[in-house]
């Protein structure tokens, strides 16, 4: 029973890892992953099989149990909270919205980040009151800013130019969120602020998690923030790879100390 269960997933997760792989030329970060857990299936298929683990004593080996069942329960637990940000949506009458950026292809938008400027916009035309603030810097391989690119976007897509709001030196997630709230507070009245983040489906959670640290950071006595994820559509064949190194990052996020748990608007 282990077997036809744990071989068939080794199978699937070479597959995957090599599909990955040859479209992305093996740059793809974490990467290495799908070909590890393929290789860890298959030593739990034919765990009872190892002259090593035969002679190993049976208190070391359900030890290593335990850790692999409190590592998976770990991990699952995670990736709950990535797929409750996948959920989550705005309500009307925002203040703001914030686009995080995701890459460019020359001095255009990647996919990625066009489907998050499209959510955007739709957002955009269902509060027009609403301001929104793009944000993303310079990467090494690119000639424009990603705050740049996005605004020429929403410029050609109808969004007059009283609305889009610029941070343009970011160049992490955290940098985004960081450097954005300064520009929200001055550029708002004093009061409550509803501010909706706009990023990839399994982005959510993270984002709300770094925005809540970094309202914390810039705290001002006068506004109250409260903050709404929305999830962008993402490419349905490069999900189960993206959640998964999402649970890496925010494993990292948390240890540097740039997370602060979201409890909600």
């Amino acid at each position: 029973m282990k077997k036809r269960i744990c071989i068939p997933l080794a199978l699937l997760s070479l597959g995957y890892y090599l599909w990955l792989g040859v479209h992305n030329h093996f740059r793809l970060s974490v990467l290495p992953f799908w070909l590890l857990l393929s290789l860890l299936l298959l030593f739990i298929a034919f765990w009872d099989r190892l002259p090593l683990i035969r002679n190993t004593p049976r208190i070391l080996v359900a030890a290593v149990k335990v850790c692999l069942a409190a590592g998976l329960a770990f991990f699952f637990a995670v990736e709950g909270m990535v797929l409750w940000g996948m959920s989550q949506t705005a309500p009307e009458n925002l203040d703001y919205v914030v686009v995080l950026g995701a890459g460019l292809n020359g001095r255009r938008p990647s996919h990625t980040l066009e489907l998050r400027l499209e959510r955007a916009l739709v957002c955009l035309e269902s509060n027009p009151d609403a301001k929104v603030l793009v944000t993303g810097g310079l990467n090494a391989s690119a000639s424009v800013t990603e705050a740049f690119a996005m605004e020429n976007w929403l410029l050609e897509n109808g969004i007059e130019p009283g609305r889009i709001l610029t941070e343009d030196a970011s160049t992490t997630t955290a940098e985004n969120m960081r450097f954005s709230m300064p520009i929200l507070l001055k550029d708002a009245d004093a009061g409550e602020l509803s501010v909706g983040i706009v990023t990839s489906d399994f982005h959510v959670f993270r984002s709300l998690c770094l925005a809540s640290r970094a309202i914390k950071e810039d705290a001002d006595p006068d506004t109250e923030i409260h903050l709404y994820g929305i999830a962008a559509d993402f490419p349905a064949a490069s999900l189960p790879h993206y959640m998964v190194r999402e649970f890496f990052t925010i494993c990292v996020d948390t240890l540097r100390g740039n997370m602060a748990l979201y409890t909600g608007p």
